[in-house]
C-alpha cells in the first residue's frame, strides 16, 4: 500500500506538529522518516507522540502501516576482519 503522495503532506505536518524537527519522504516512496533531535533533549516523551501521531494519521489517512522508533549509529561504517 505505502503513503499516498497526496497524503504525504498530512504526514509531515503530523510528525512536524508533534515536535519531529524534520519529516519526508524516504526510500522509494513507501515510507516516511521523521527525526527527533534526541541529543539536544527531545527524549523519549516526543518519540512517542510523533510516533502516536503518525499512527493515528495513517488510521485517518487508511493508509496501511505503523511507526517505529530506530537508533542512529553515529560511528558510521565498521570494516570487521
Amino acid at each position: 500500500t505505502g503513503v499516498q503522495t497526496c497524503a504525504l503532506p498530512i504526514f509531515i505536518d503530523a510528525a512536524r506538529t508533534a515536535g519531529a524537527v524534520s519529516a519526508s519522504l524516504a526510500g522509494a516512496g513507501s515510507s516516511i522518516v521523521a527525526i527527533v533531535d534526541d541529543a539536544n533533549g527531545a527524549g523519549d516523551e516526543v518519540i512517542e507522540r510523533v510516533i502516536a501521531a503518525l499512527d493515528a494519521a495513517a488510521q485517518r489517512e487508511k493508509v496501511g502501516g505503523h511507526a517505529e522508533q530506530f537508533e542512529v549509529e553515529h560511528d558510521g561504517a565498521r570494516i570487521i576482519a
